[in-house]
């Protein structure tokens, strides 16, 4: 497992003084999607859980992992997967697009070398389960168009913020907060933000998958 830093870096690529910030996903394709499976995802799964998905405890990441994934593609369940998927809550992505994502922002990234076999159980190309685990409080609530609500956690016996990004949304993130940050999840929901420096750098690689949402009217 390569593991980074939760924390704030400088990057070579140059930051604007007029950022602007999208949300990352996985763009939809059609037909079935993507046919990758982890063949031994329940020796992956951490303890408690019932399937393999990031710990609970954080919500994002990977625990120590027992083995190596073992992706399989599987032609009838849908097509090879293109340089980003998303597969139980993880990024699946390709060598081309981690190049693109250690280089515009290592630390912002955890990554886990996988095997990949195709059908006829010859070897695929080279894929790896990724997640994004800088974590930044930066949304400023106060100028953007958001709902918030709170939720019981009844393991901590307290109530917990959650962001909804449901029906029309506009967010503004406080430049001090993201700083160098070029990727980033907020701790009050599962999204995941990148400005438009990674942006431009998926673009110029050429990679597909990557699908990006302009903050300001979501």
């Amino acid at each position: 497992m390569q593991a980074a830093e939760n924390t704030r870096t400088a990057s070579p690529y140059q930051v604007g003084k007029s950022r602007k910030f999208f949300e990352f996903d996985s763009s939809l394709r059609g037909g079935k999607g993507h046919g990758v499976r982890i063949a031994n995802k329940d020796a992956l799964r951490t303890p408690g859980l019932i399937t393999f998905a990031p710990p609970p405890e954080k919500g994002y990441g990977f625990a120590e992992l027992p083995e190596k994934p073992q992706l399989v593609h599987y032609p009838k369940e849908g097509k090879m997967p293109r340089d980003l998927e998303i597969l139980h809550g993880y990024l699946i992505v390709s060598e081309r697009l981690k190049r693109v994502f250690e280089d515009v922002d290592a630390a912002g990234f955890e990554f886990v070398d996988c095997d990949f076999t195709l059908a006829d159980g010859s070897q695929g190309p080279q894929y790896y389960l990724a997640d994004v685990v800088r974590v930044l409080d930066a949304i400023d609530e106060g100028a953007s168009k958001i709902r918030i609500k709170y939720e019981r956690d009844y393991r901590k016996n307290e109530d917990v913020k959650i962001y909804s990004f449901l029906g029309p949304t506009s967010l503004v993130f406080r430049d001090q907060v993201v700083d160098g940050a070029h990727i980033f999840r907020t701790p009050y929901a599962d999204n995941i933000f990148c400005d438009e420096v990674l942006k431009s750098a998926c673009k110029v690689a050429g990679v597909t998958g990557p699908h990006f949402i302009n903050v300001e009217k979501m």
